[in-house]
Parts: structure tokens; C-alpha cells; sequence
């Protein structure tokens, strides 16, 4: 079990539209189990947005369900259903797919590549991506 706190700060410049100029605050509760090469997880969160002046902002909950895959010793495989409530009344909520498939080089790099499919309009159609980690300690 993992929980987390969030606190985002209004620091962007307002009048080129980068922040609210308020403060957010969210939390998040994961929880996961290994049962041999499997780790089913589930993920709970809440976002409480700020009130700015200019628009109207709401508090929205956001949910993931899935699980991973250790396939080996250096590879690693994720599938998740993802459901992200809107903070705004003129945006719908985001549902969509993710998977992910992890190779560890080595101890410090790892290597990975995602694909997402959106299912609701409030989500992107698609997207992917690659990325490179390198711990440094």
C-alpha cells in the first residue's frame, strides 16, 4: 500500500494562461500485491483544485485497475484501465487503455515503451511514447 499527498503551487505566470493562480491539493492511495510473476493493483485518488476567479473549478475523483507482469528477469509488462474524473464542467471524463512493456539493461538503465487508447471523448484517441530511466544513485 502506497498513499500519497499532492500539493501543486501556483507559481506559473497567470496572464499567459500557465496556472490557475491557485493552489490544488490531491491524494492517492495504490495498492498492489505480487502473486508470483502477477501484480494486480488498484489505484484511488481525489483532486481538490483551487477557485480561481475566472472559471469554475470541481473536485474529481480518478481510478486505475490492473496489473503487471514480470516476464523474466529484465522485462517487465503493464495493462491498466485508467478513469480520470473532470475538474472542469466543459471537459468529460477520461477513460482509456494503458500498456507498457519495461526492459532493465542494467541496474541503473531501464528502458520502456507505452501505448495508450483513449475511450471516451475526454480522453485522447491515442499516444505512446518511449522513454530511457537512468538511476543516478
Amino acid at each position: 500500500m502506497d498513499l500519497t499527498g499532492r500539493v501543486k503551487l501556483a507559481t506559473g505566470d497567470e496572464g499567459q494562461g500557465l496556472t490557475s493562480g491557485e493552489t490544488d491539493f490531491g491524494f492517492a492511495v495504490d495498492v498492489s500485491r505480487q502473486i508470483g510473476n502477477w501484480a494486480p493493483f488498484v489505484s484511488f485518488g481525489y483532486r481538490v483544485p483551487g477557485a480561481p476567479t475566472a472559471y469554475s473549478l470541481v473536485s474529481a475523483p480518478s481510478f486505475s485497475a490492473g496489473t503487471s507482469y514480470q516476464i523474466g528477469d529484465r522485462w517487465l509488462a503493464i495493462a491498466s484501465y485508467d478513469f480520470d474524473g473532470t475538474i472542469s464542467s466543459t471537459l468529460a471524463d477520461s477513460q482509456q487503455l494503458f500498456g507498457s512493456i519495461s526492459w532493465v539493461a542494467t541496474d541503473s538503465l531501464t528502458f520502456t515503451t507505452y501505448a495508450e487508447y483513449g475511450l471516451s471523448s475526454g480522453a485522447p484517441k491515442g499516444g505512446g511514447g518511449l522513454l530511457a530511466s537512468w538511476k543516478v544513485m
